[in-house]
């Protein structure tokens, strides 16, 4: 916080994420209205309101960044209401590890089809 010049405290931040990209490069940290969420949350049963906000939240089961790149680890923070409340995923390569795993499907049909034409005496 420094380092940005905001002239806040900790007290001062209601979310922050950081994100983490793969291969040690520099990771980004966002804070308060740099950072977009979704969540999944639980209304309060007096709650007459249409608008899920902090304030009529009885519980938060989930939430993760929105914006950040398939491939980076994340940490999530954010208070909600009285409560702060942190999320984090680590695994990184998520989508380079799903386009090989895409190549992998192919490969196995590819080879299970020669496999069924093969003559009994090639297998």
């Amino acid at each position: 916080m420094t380092r940005r010049g905001h002239g806040f405290t900790r007290a001062d931040v209601g979310k922050a994420i950081i994100e983490l990209p793969p291969f040690g490069a520099t990771p980004t940290v966002r804070l308060n209205d740099d950072v977009s969420l979704q969540a999944r949350a639980w209304r309060g049963s007096d709650s007459k309101s249409e608008v899920v906000t902090p304030e009529n939240v009885s519980s938060l089961e989930a939430f993760w960044p929105v914006g950040i790149r398939a491939d980076s680890g994340w940490l999530a923070y954010v208070v909600v209401g009285a409560s702060g409340y942190v999320a984090f995923h680590f695994r990184y390569n998520k989508q380079r590890n799903a386009e090989l795993l895409g190549l992998a499907d192919d490969y196995l049909e590819t080879a299970g089809g020669n496999y069924a034409r093969a003559p009994p005496s090639e297998r």
